[in-house]
């Protein structure tokens, strides 16, 4: 069974990405048996490597989009020990003569995505930026004499690597020299850079190919030596041929996460910035790409002005900065009515009382699986400004909440026998996938078939508005399915909204959310199930989903069940 799950992952992604894979796998054999090596051999292609005079200095816009308040109260921590990542806190102590502080860099119980964000040394630049860089140079002193002369899985890992890199050039840029992180700061990005280098991510590709090729293209810019030219050719190249295939032509990031979306967007900004408007890459590629995802950005956010939950997408993440903070002169959308994104899938509807998105898009890019659920024709409804029905986020990246997080239970959507709709596992792998067989959208409701995988069942949902005024929104489910096969329809209540008051006949709740109240109603009897959402990295909050079965219709095959979701204001209501 695994081995055949395997096979159906791998006939997605092409030979050469697998070839790149297998180099990788054995490289990180031959790094754990002789550590120094791959450091050497960096050293060695960084020989001749120094600080170019006249560092870049980025807008504090741009190096700090979410203000630099937030910086400030981040860089105060640090210097106090206390490191948060994904809602969890290490505390490390300080020297009280001199206000050092001894860095655990692999703190005991610590999941491997917070070794990850401690490794990234964005601290480094908070301080800086904060005026402490003095702090950020006794920050880097630790981490080169922890790390920077042996290969570790974690902090030499190319992606953790490549956004150090960044931050160590836009901290020296931002402190006036590389002299003032410290005597090692220039050798250690020189170090990086050719690391980088020789270990492009091209068995991952998507974002992280992106952060190699940005992290190549800053310190090209911050350094000078013989091997810098050709560490800007192989950034620009990488850019040039990956941003057109990763932004659709609707603006979306091809992995279709919304929190990732905001992390290339800001990515891509900010290379604009660092190498000018008037370049060719920013003119042919760059610009164009920050204005079409700026532009579907501003048409997917919520009422509340942040991300929908869909796929790998958290709130008040570490490494994504607000949404609106990256739109720049776009303007937010207000019109009523369908928004349709078809590249991505995402169909979003706008009403005065009234705001949905519609999933009916892939699961995931064909060769890249890393962040992509089983939640396909999910949906999530607001009422009056509050969340009604929502998506579960993301608790981590590794262990029993990924999984859950990724299951097509976890979402507002339909199952076969409670089985997942996507071949989901480990923690970013996706074997069988369903498949959508057609799409139709209207000005007020849109349709979508899904095939899931392992099954015959076929799967049809239309979301659209309900009533003369668009004061309710209608979901209405229809399913083929196996003799005996039982199809659920589930919806996943956010997790700050109570259930005041039921029915006698089971088919209605009434919901009471900050903003006033709703009424959802099933065509079939419905029931309670206990749920979880984590709308922030680390964050487990209680939820309840409810769920119907849908019900033959007729004497044929199919089964067909409905929701509909009304808000009723601030005033008091009875299902």
């Amino acid at each position: 069974m695994s081995f055949a799950r395997t096979l159906r992952t791998a006939s997605r992604i092409p030979t050469r990405q697998l070839a790149e894979r297998a180099r990788i796998l054995l490289l990180r054999r031959l790094y754990a048996a002789t550590p120094s090596l791959p450091v050497e051999r960096a050293a060695q292609d960084a020989r001749g490597v120094v600080a170019r005079p006249g560092l870049p200095v980025m807008p504090a816009s741009v190096l700090a989009p979410a203000g630099i308040d937030s910086v400030r109260a981040r860089a105060a921590e640090y210097q106090r020990g206390r490191f948060t990542y994904l809602n969890d806190s290490y505390r490390f102590p300080v020297d009280r003569a001199t206000g050092r502080v001894s860095v655990n860099w692999v703190p005991p119980g610590s999941s491997p995505l917070w070794r990850y964000q401690i490794q990234y040394l964005g601290a480094v630049l908070d301080l800086v930026l904060a005026g402490s860089s003095d702090a950020a140079a006794s920050l880097l002193e630790s981490w080169i004499v922890r790390h920077a002369s042996t290969w570790d899985a974690t902090a030499w890992h190319p992606y953790p690597v490549s956004v150090r890199l960044t931050n160590i050039c836009l901290a020296a840029g931002a402190a006036g020299s590389f002299d003032a992180l410290g005597s090692g700061a220039a050798h250690l990005a020189a170090l990086s850079a050719a690391y980088v280098h020789h270990h492009l991510e091209r068995d991952v590709r998507g974002n992280h190919l992106l952060d190699n090729a940005r992290a190549l293209l800053v310190a090209a810019r911050s350094l000078d030596g013989p091997p810098v030219a050709a560490w800007e050719r192989t950034a620009r190249q990488i850019l040039s041929e990956e941003i057109p295939e990763q932004v659709l032509p609707d603006g979306a990031h091809f992995e279709l996460a919304p929190m990732y979306h905001v992390v290339v967007l800001w990515r891509l900004v900010e290379l604009s910035a660092l190498l000018g408007p008037g370049d060719p890459l920013v003119v042919s590629t760059l610009a164009p790409a920050v204005a079409t995802m700026r532009r579907f950005l501003a048409g997917i956010l919520c009422p509340d002005g942040e991300v929908p939950l869909l796929g790998d997408s958290a709130r008040h993440c570490d490494f994504a900065p607000p949404a609106q903070s990256l739109l720049g002169q776009e303007p937010l959308v207000h019109g009523y009515g369908v928004r349709r994104y078809d590249n991505a899938g995402l169909y979003v509807f706008a009403a005065p009382h009234l705001w949905a998105v519609f999933d009916a898009g892939r699961v995931c890019p064909a060769y890249l699986p890393a962040h992509g659920h089983a939640d396909s024709l999910t949906v999530e409804v607001w009422c009056d400004g509050a969340c009604v029905v929502g998506d579960p986020g993301v608790h981590s990246f590794t262990g029993p909440e990924r999984a859950w997080g990724r299951s097509s239970r976890a979402h507002s959507t339909l199952t076969v026998d409670d089985a997942d709709t996507s071949e989901v596992y480990d923690s970013f792998r996706i074997g069988g996938r369903a498949t959508l067989s057609g799409v139709e959208a209207t000005h007020d409701q849109v349709a979508a078939t899904l095939l899931p995988w392992g099954t015959s069942a076929r799967l049809s949902r239309t979301v659209g508005f309900d009533g003369p005024d668009r004061n309710s929104i209608h979901i209405e489910d229809v399913a083929i399915a196996p003799h005996g096969s039982v199809v659920r329809s589930r919806l996943h209540l956010h997790p700050s909204v109570v259930i005041a008051a039921r029915s006698a006949g089971e088919r209605h709740v009434l919901a009471k959310t900050a903003n006033g109240q709703v009424r959802i109603t099933a065509s079939c009897p419905l029931r309670l199930e206990r749920g979880r959402a984590s709308r922030e990295f680390g964050l487990i909050e209680a939820t309840t989903i409810l769920v119907q079965d849908l019900q033959p219709e007729g004497a044929g095959r199919h089964l067909r069940g409905a929701w509909t979701i009304e808000p009723l204001g601030p005033s008091d209501g009875h299902p």
